[in-house]
Parts: C-alpha cells; structure tokens; sequence
C-alpha cells in the first residue's frame, strides 16, 4: 500500500533485483543528494532486503516508507531489512547494526529490521547517531 498523499521533493522506488527503479535499498540512499534541502523519501515494495544499510548524514529529511497491508499495526508489514553481523566479526556495535542512521530528522514506517546474528556475540539492528526522528 502506497500513502495516498506524496508530500516530498525527491521519491524512489526500491523493488526486488531487476523490477525497480533500484533491487536495494543501500542503492536507493546512494542516489540520493546530501546536500539537497527537499524532503526525500523511498518506498520499499514487500520483500524481504538482505544488506547492511546506511543512511549517512544529509541537509533533507528523508523518510523510508515500507509496503504493508495495515498501517495500525507491525503485523500488516510486508518488508524487513536483516542482516547477519556481530562483534565476533570484529565490528563495534554501530557496525554491526543492520540500519546504521547518521541523518538527523530520519523517519521509518512500516519496516522490520532485524539482525539475525543469533547467539554468542553482541549485534544490534539499529544504530542511530542523530537527533529527532524515528
């Protein structure tokens, strides 16, 4: 479900590899400017995206939308971010985190992270390193 209402200077489309304008979403973050001051905002179609992401830090606000089937609730989601790193692979914890933000202002709806590490060593699924946002 895509919001029915597109307030943002910038938009992207992240979709399974080759049906997209990008297959993930690192690709669809690097294409955008750090220096422009519009809002921006990526839409992740259902899907499950194995990568680490960073959202490094930029002048807009950048909001990261997630397809899903219920808006009041996590259970309607149909994306999720996972990646598999620990302190074991000799990261800190901000390493090792599966959504890494730098970006002030960040906003994420309707996405499940996950670091699917396991046992035995520290790993996270979120570092942030920002103010406002989430």
């Amino acid at each position: 479900m895509i919001p029915v209402e597109w307030s943002f200077s910038i938009q992207v489309i992240v979709k399974s590899p080759g049906s997209g304008q990008f297959g993930t979403v690192q690709a669809a973050v690097d294409s955008l400017s750090t220096t422009a001051s519009g809002k921006q905002c990526i839409f992740i179609d259902q899907g499950t995206y194995n990568e680490q992401v960073l959202v490094p830090s930029r002048s807009a606000q950048l909001s990261i939308y997630g397809y899903t089937t219920d808006t009041s609730g996590y259970s309607g989601n149909k994306v999720t971010i996972t990646a598999k790193k620990s302190q074991a692979d000799g990261l800190n914890n901000d390493g090792t985190a599966t959504l890494r933000v730098k970006a002030a202002n960040f906003k994420l709806y309707n996405v499940n992270v996950a670091n699917t590490y396991g046992k035995g060593s520290q790993a996270v699924a979120l570092s942030a390193y920002a103010d406002s946002g989430y």
